[in-house]
């Protein structure tokens, strides 16, 4: 509804009654040059137009040389392939000798071709000088999208491989084929210090433009309003564009009132896990193993933040955990309820809406023998709204507490979580249950 209001119909209704969405058209004023580079539509790969790229090693750094590893005869004629493909557009450069030289690793990608890598680790990896600078935490890059409601993902074309190399990191990074030496001249996959390198200068070239936020090959871009959006999209397909890095169209969505990323599916209203990581949650047979079970644990922590009563349901799978040895697992009546009411938390589909740090925030705070549990919420028109769920297990390390101070440890927790999603936290009401005295 244009005002808003409560659905009456899901999307599942439209067409049986014929229900029809027009979505409007978003004209930006980037040029028809522009947007064609953009979007990969030329020849050749994208790259950037500012200095290349200077791999620094450290002081007495040695050459090493490995000789090409035998490649499985099926993968053969497709690594042969890809490495004349990387030749003709320009990423690997033909040379008959170097002091040193890395084998190579094939990943297999989406519909049967590979990936060509260098195997660093016992290189360069270990000679070059490491760039610490982080990337952002899942937190960090939902908390940009708070309070959008218009959203386009970018994905740059083979991200790394935009970057030029200089000559000298060029050498150091040749690599050992089947069909020889080939020197890289783009920044390569496999490099522990690519990462780093990308994400600085994705931040640099976008750094002041609000409601933006990159991730290595991709750029988020958010707005309040529909208009708001589409100029901060016109800024930074032009900020690309004259850098000379190109997209993957595939991959890009554009001007959506929902977006999927990093296994969270996001909208004006908060965020909640997609249907696709549902589904496999929900798909998973129990463990048979400890193995099995700290999958499981693993991939439910990624999205504790949706789980109430965290430790109290999977108190007896960390149990099983922390006193089972490989031959002394035992999976009874008790651990297969939790595992499916862990199941059933998840897919629950609860929604976390987005932190309004102006808006009136509420910590309710509780603890027992085995955990310390907080519920943030935020107060809108009179309603209180779930912004995260936080546990913390205290039964391994750490000094015992009295029950009645423990309610209180779970505040620094949550709180230290919400200083790093907003800078303009107001009043904090707290809220514990009474405590034996």
């Amino acid at each position: 509804m244009r005002n808003g209001g409560r659905p009456l119909l899901g999307r599942a209704w439209f067409r049986p009654f014929n229900i029809a969405i027009h979505v409007p058209s978003h004209e930006l004023t980037v040029t028809p040059s522009e947007t064609k580079e953009l979007r990969g539509n030329g020849s050749g790969l994208g790259q950037y137009k500012g200095p290349p790229i200077h791999i620094e090693l450290v002081p007495g750094a040695k050459a090493r040389f490995f000789k090409c590893r035998p490649v499985p005869f099926a993968l053969v004629d497709r690594v042969k392939d890809e490495i004349v493909r990387l030749d003709k557009r320009g990423s690997l450069k033909q040379v008959l000798w170097s002091d040193c030289a890395s084998p190579i690793v094939t990943v297999m990608k989406k519909g049967g071709k590979v990936r060509i890598c260098g195997d660093y680790s016992a290189t360069v990896n270990l000679f070059t000088r490491k760039d610490v600078y982080p990337l952002p935490t899942v937190p960090e890059m939902l908390t940009v999208l708070t309070g959008g409601g218009w959203f386009s993902k970018l994905d740059l074309a083979e991200a790394y491989q935009q970057l030029t190399l200089d000559e000298e990191s060029a050498e150091v990074l040749t690599i050992t084929t089947p069909v020889g030496l080939r020197r890289m001249k783009r920044l390569p996959f496999g490099m522990d210090v690519a990462p780093g390198i990308f994400q600085r200068l994705m931040e640099t070239l976008l750094q002041g433009i609000p409601g933006v936020k990159p991730y290595l090959d991709d750029i988020l871009i958010t707005g309040r309003s529909e208009k708001e959006h589409d100029w901060r999209l016109e800024q930074v397909l032009k900020i690309l564009a004259n850098n000379g890095l190109r997209l993957n169209k595939e991959k890009c969505s554009f001007g959506t009132e929902e977006m999927e990323f990093l296994g969270f599916r996001v909208t004006k209203e908060g965020i909640q896990p997609t249907e696709e990581k549902l589904r496999a949650i929900k798909d998973t047979p129990p463990p048979k193993d400890v193995k099995q079970l700290q999958a499981f644990l693993g991939l439910l922590n990624f999205y504790s933040v949706f789980l109430p009563r965290k430790a109290t349901v999977l108190e007896p799978l960390h149990r099983l955990l922390y006193s089972t040895t490989r031959s002394s697992w035992h999976w009874d009546t008790k651990e297969h309820a939790a595992f499916e009411a862990a199941e059933g938390l998840l897919t629950a589909k609860v929604v976390l809406v987005h932190l309004d740090g102006t808006k009136p925030l509420l910590l309710a705070c509780d603890a027992s023998d085995y955990g310390l549990g907080a519920v943030l919420s935020q107060v809108e028109s009179g309603q209180e709204k779930v912004v995260v769920y936080q546990m913390t297990d205290e039964r391994h390390g750490g000094r015992p507490q009295p029950i009645n101070a423990r309610p209180a440890l779970a505040h620094p927790n949550t709180l230290r979580h919400v200083r790093t999603c907003s800078d303009t936290i107001g009043h904090v009401q707290t809220r514990s249950d009474p405590c034996p005295q």
